[in-house]
């Protein structure tokens, strides 16, 4: 994804980072975008909170916004539930976000890729004037 973007867009700089492990101020983006990351079910540690400690990392470290994608505990009735990845609620995570931000976006319409997934959105000032 990153060299498409970069061929795409080479006026842009698009870059891989470890965000819980690089402190440097450089690693700040526009956009921080994180697809697939909080997937696996983990076996030493909470995933609940590591969630919430990503994104309040990732949200904090991008100047205009986050989007993560995560599945939904909402499954599919054509899709058998699996051990090795982590269910999470739309609900409460949408509750998380709006802790950190009051724009926010939960978008839950995706179709099943095959598991049900859904994409929040968190900004730190909304694009719309009332």
């Amino acid at each position: 994804l990153i060299r498409e973007a970069s061929q795409r867009h080479p006026d842009c700089d698009f870059s891989v980072r470890n965000i819980l492990l690089d402190d440097d101020p450089a690693t700040v983006a526009d956009w921080v975008c994180a697809l697939g990351v909080l997937n696996f079910r983990f076996t030493e540690f909470d995933n609940e909170v590591f969630a919430r400690q990503f994104i309040r990392r990732a949200f904090a470290l991008a100047k205009q916004g986050l989007v993560v994608d995560m599945l939904s505990s909402h499954i599919c009735s054509t899709y058998p539930q699996e051990d090795f990845v982590y269910y999470y609620s739309p609900e409460k995570m949408l509750s998380f976000a709006l802790e950190l931000t009051p724009h926010v976006q939960l978008f839950h319409d995706c179709a099943p890729i095959p598991q049900q997934e859904f994409q929040l959105v968190l900004k730190h000032k909304s694009e719309h004037a009332l």
